[in-house]
């Protein structure tokens, strides 16, 4: 009754349209019908005798004496055969619906003289039309039918089809099913919090195991999200480091009693610092439900909550130095060396004169596309005069993004001004940099081999050399 529809559908769909395929080719193709024998060109008549063929056909002058120079039958297609075909074809795509149909009707279609065991296996189910199933409970819930022991049947059937398939979607019926439950006779907090929570997912924040300190962590404001009859509104209470509470502060470093949705600007911030060595992060979300009212079809803007939980999230965290080397390993793995090559490149770089004239800007235009099953954290310098600027840095993950460069780097983007006339190319180097990729959640690693370019033209309005140097592209 669990198959899948489509470990059946599928391969019945490819064996039909296979079928329909050949039966169409085969009639417009056709079948062989014997003529009398005929040059295959012009279809002039020939005698079958050596004379006959030893000499060029009458009509049209082809050699006869070549195979299939002579026709001895021909092909007269079949329109019926064409037509089944087709038929065939168009019945190949009704086959999944009908194969849903047949498996799921037996379990599916239930009614009054359904029985409640019946009933709750239905919904445990991840068939897709399991809906009339909750339908008919929620038929029942109205009625009066359902007794405490079966509303909590059917509740943790609903649960367990959501464990099973590894979604927080639930169908809008269920949740109908649970406002009218909770509606008639409250349920208790740890009750209907364990039929609340996995509507969402659980709260967490994106923090790497070691930083470097000080550490300016960003938070966003957790926010508020909502499924048909029901919504939760997060907030962060409280951070602690070994039980030690730290300020939580705005965007213009006013200290916050909470992070929610309101905070201005959307990210609060959290200042780390401490001595180097292990620590324990410790962070207190609160989760505010509410849940429409029995009979309600949609979810009233004011609704007061109906459940306020806590839930903690704790977890390790190391500092380190400034300068402590990096956690991070560099691996060349051979068989992606071409690739990260191919993923670095730039188009051009300007340098021009600051506004007070006594410092030339060095601007770049450079771009680094992701490479599957490896992180690239470069730092991009242009070559000046034999010395090398730091311009841009580009954090690219091993999920295949793009990253350009950024303009506002943080770091001295600027050089003195050119003793002599600027080239008209130069040298760009792509340098791994580990620091700006310690940040990352589940990074380990990165690649450790650099990437130069050479022959990246020079726009400026400064002075320059008469004949280009470098090399090309």
């Amino acid at each position: 009754m669990g198959v899948s529809v489509t470990f059946i559908g599928l391969p019945l769909f490819a064996i039909v349209m296979a079928i329909a395929a050949w039966v169409i080719v085969e009639g417009i193709v056709g079948r062989p019908v014997p003529v009398v024998p005929c040059c295959a060109k012009c279809g002039h008549g020939v005698a079958l005798v050596a004379s006959a063929v030893d000499v060029p056909c009458a009509e049209c002058g082809s050699d006869l004496a070549r195979p299939e120079a002579i026709r001895y039958f021909r092909r007269r297609w079949r329109p019926g055969r064409v037509v089944v075909g087709i038929a065939a074809g168009f019945a190949a795509f009704a086959l999944p619906v009908i194969i849903q149909f047949m498996v799921a009707r037996p379990m599916n279609i239930a009614s009054a003289s359904t029985s409640m065991k019946e009933l709750t296996t239905t919904i445990a189910t991840d068939d897709s039309l399991n809906f009339m199933a909750i339908n008919e409970a929620i038929r029942r819930e109205a009625a009066g039918e359902l007794s405490d022991a079966d509303r909590r049947s059917i509740l943790d059937a609903i649960v367990a089809r959501h464990e099973r398939v590894g979604e927080n979607s639930f169908l809008s019926n269920e949740t109908e099913f649970l406002a009218a439950v909770d509606g008639r006779t409250p349920l208790a907090d740890e009750v209907l919090a364990g039929y609340l929570r996995p509507h969402f997912e659980v709260p967490s924040i994106g923090l790497p195991e070691t930083i470097r300190v000080p550490f300016d962590l960003s938070i966003p404001a957790p926010y508020t999200s909502s499924q048909h009859l029901v919504s939760r509104d997060m907030a962060i209470l409280s951070i602690e480091v070994d039980g030690t509470t730290l300020p939580m502060r705005d965007g213009n470093g006013a200290i916050l009693p909470r992070f929610d949705a309101t905070l201005g600007g959307g990210y609060g911030q959290i200042h780390l610092d401490g001595p180097p060595g292990p620590h324990r992060l410790r962070i207190t979300f609160e989760e505010t439900f509410r849940l429409a009212p029995r009979g309600a079809t949609s979810l009233p803007t004011n609704q007061p909550p109906r459940l306020v939980i806590k839930r903690v999230m704790e977890s390790p965290l190391t500092y380190a130095r400034p300068d402590d080397p990096t956690w991070l390993a560099l691996e060349t793995p051979p068989n992606r060396a071409a690739e990260v090559d191919r993923a670095c490149s730039a188009e051009a770089i300007a340098i021009d004169a600051t506004a007070d004239g006594t410092m030339a800007s060095i601007r770049i235009e450079s771009e680094v596309r992701g490479v599957s099953d490896v992180t690239l954290a470069f730092e991009v310098l242009v070559v000046i005069e034999g010395k090398e600027y730091p311009v841009a840095h580009h954090v690219v993950s091993a999920r295949g993004t793009t990253t350009t460069s950024w303009d506002g780097y943080p770091g001295d983007r600027s050089m003195p001004l050119p003793r002599s006339p600027l080239p008209r190319t130069t040298t760009v180097i792509f340098r791994p940099k580990p620091t700006i990729a310690e940040s990352l959640v589940g990074v380990d690693r990165i690649w450790g081999g650099e990437v130069r370019r050479e022959g990246i033209p020079i726009i400026t309005d400064l002075p320059r050399e008469a004949a280009a140097k470098g090399g090309t592209r």
